[in-house]
């Protein structure tokens, strides 16, 4: 630039006499030729400007001092000794590779400054993914990265497709290039911020992170929670149907309270809020009807904390208890496909561990079961508004089984389960039997944790002193100080590992009793079905044989029935 600048001046001068500085020569250049000019900071130690052609090979981008110091070394050797000759190709190898690493900088800068910025405000799951990361990286930068590691020698990537832990990684770091070439956050920062802040609500591991720069300040991160906020106040209040949710499709709506033991002087003034969450199976094929996201509601940029609206919970008072009504004539109980293929899981995981004779370790019953249930289909899922309110206040409830009915209007659905924990359950029951509507749109239940716990406590208040407290402590299943814990169930990882042994114990006296007094053909059939696949005719056939010599045994002895 200099030396350009140099004949310009003087090829003005000798027509105008008028003379330039090397700033108003780059200006009118760019203003004039901008189009078909690059302008690059030079390599040397003063400094200065190349200026070349747009899109020049990076093999013509050479910082021509260095070559003219390294030309006018090796033109010397005739006049120099042979040690002093190979300093010279050594000197002029190293100006090279100085010029290599310059220009490929610049190249690597200038995809970066092309690169498209990923859009990450408001951050949600569509903006903070990997995919979008990926969508904002060069590939020059990418392939760089992956070569300089030696992740790989192949670097014709035309496409950033992370598919390994290793390119993750590589992923990883050229988000932290751009971020620092760039100042601004990226797609991980934003992502890992967020994560340390709901995983340990640290300001100070925060901060620590953003000094080595892997995340955003601690008040950053605060804004785009909060933009999260009011980004989902903003689709919750403005009547849309929430994002990839159905009309008419079946729905489900699962309220639970969130209570803050903040630390007060008088133990008052607490935090008592209620979080509900709705949710559908993903469907199939295109989405029906899509949330149409409103501009009337504008999404701040620069607030830390979030103002929630006020919602008027009218009062409710239960002035009569009434019980649910009865049906004259109840429809008969049938079992469901999903329950007799349990029931016949059971079996086989009882069959296969009583005839196995090698001497292999076999799994247990959870592991049985995770190897051979089906994988669960996704569901698209909707935060609904948090209710400022006791959970369990009648007031609260009623409110919260009103917005249900609201929102079953808005999906077109006749009816949905509302799914409570046990504190909220037994009152929102006795609000439903009081209201035909509330009974007829809404069925209620419990989590299937409560559930399992309210079935598990019965077993033990029924059967405690049947022998099944003294058989656990003497097997050493539960030792005799935690078997009140366990028999009320409120050490549940105990009393589910009681039970499954339990079980299994039982159902395998139960097959030796068979085996022992069974023909010929039964012992077949059971070698049969402990060998076969769960879903095969022999399982099937082997747990007809045993149920029908239980119900036979059982009409023989009462105790065998017992």
């Amino acid at each position: 630039m200099h030396t350009l600048a140099i004949g310009f001046f003087k090829f003005r001068s000798d027509i105008a006499g008028i003379f330039f500085s090397s700033g108003s020569l780059r200006y009118r250049l760019e203003r004039d030729y901008g189009e078909v000019l690059d302008f690059h900071p030079g390599s040397t130690k003063k400094g200065g400007i190349v200026v070349c052609k747009k899109e020049t090979p990076l093999s013509k981008l050479v910082d021509f001092s260095y070559v003219k110091s390294a030309y006018d070394s090796s033109s010397e050797e005739s006049s120099t000794s042979g040690s002093e000759v190979g300093l010279n190709m050594t000197m002029s190898s190293s100006a090279n590779e100085k010029a290599e690493f310059h220009h490929t900088a610049l190249l690597l800068k200038n995809s970066i400054a092309r690169a498209e910025k990923p859009s990450i405000y408001p951050p949600s799951s569509t903006s903070l993914n990997t995919l979008k990361a990926c969508d904002s990286i060069p590939p020059e930068l990418y392939n760089f990265i992956c070569l300089v590691t030696g992740l790989t020698e192949d670097t014709d990537h035309e496409q950033v497709k992370p598919d390994q832990d290793s390119s993750t990684k590589a992923v990883s770091i050229c988000q932290d290039i751009m971020s620092l070439a760039t100042g601004n956050p990226s797609v991980k920062s934003m992502a890992l911020g967020l994560t340390v802040r709901h995983a340990t609500g640290s300001k100070y591991l925060i901060n620590l992170l953003n000094g080595l720069g892997h995340t955003p300040t601690y008040d950053a991160v605060l804004r785009a929670e909060t933009m999260i906020a009011y980004q989902q106040r903003k689709n919750t209040t403005t009547g849309h149907l929430p994002a990839d949710f159905q009309i008419a499709t079946f729905t489900c709506f699962v309220f639970d309270n969130i209570d803050f033991q903040e630390e007060t002087l008088s133990g008052s003034g607490t935090s008592h809020y209620v979080n509900g969450i709705m949710f559908q199976l993903a469907a199939d094929g295109s989405v029906v009807s899509v949330s149409a996201r409103s501009s009337e509601l504008p999404v701040p940029k620069d607030k830390k904390t979030f103002t929630p609206q006020k919602e008027d919970i009218e009062p409710y008072i239960l002035y009569r208890k009434k019980g649910p009504v009865m049906e004259s004539n109840p429809a008969e109980h049938t079992q469901s496909d999903g329950f007799r293929f349990s029931k016949l899981q059971d079996f086989h995981y009882a069959l296969v561990k009583q005839l196995d004779e090698s001497d292999e370790f076999l799994p247990g019953w959870t592991a049985y079961n995770i190897k051979h249930n089906q994988p669960l289909p996704k569901s698209v899922l909707h935060y609904l508004p948090i209710i400022e309110a006791p959970a369990t206040e009648l007031a609260t409830i009623s409110h919260v089984m009103k917005s249900v009915i609201d929102n079953l209007d808005r999906l077109k659905c006749d009816a949905a389960v509302l799914v409570f924990d046990q504190a909220i359950y037994s009152k929102a029951q006795q609000i439903r039997w009081t209201d035909t509507v509330l009974c007829d749109r809404l069925v209620l239940r419990l989590g299937e944790f409560h559930t399992l716990c309210s079935f598990l406590t019965t077993v033990s208040s029924r059967f405690r002193n049947s022998g099944l407290e003294d058989i656990l402590i003497e097997s050493g299943i539960v030792a005799a100080g935690s078997m009140n814990s366990v028999l009320r169930c409120t050490s549940y990882n105990k009393c589910i590992r009681a039970y499954k042994l339990m079980y299994e114990a039982l159902r395998r006296l139960q097959i030796a009793d068979f085996l022992d007094n069974a023909s010929l053909d039964d012992r077949e059939a059971f070698k049969d079905g402990s060998a076969a696949d769960v879903n095969s005719i022999a399982v099937a056939e082997a747990s007809k044989r045993l149920d029908d010599y239980v119900a036979k045994r059982c009409g023989e002895s009462e105790l065998y029935r017992y």
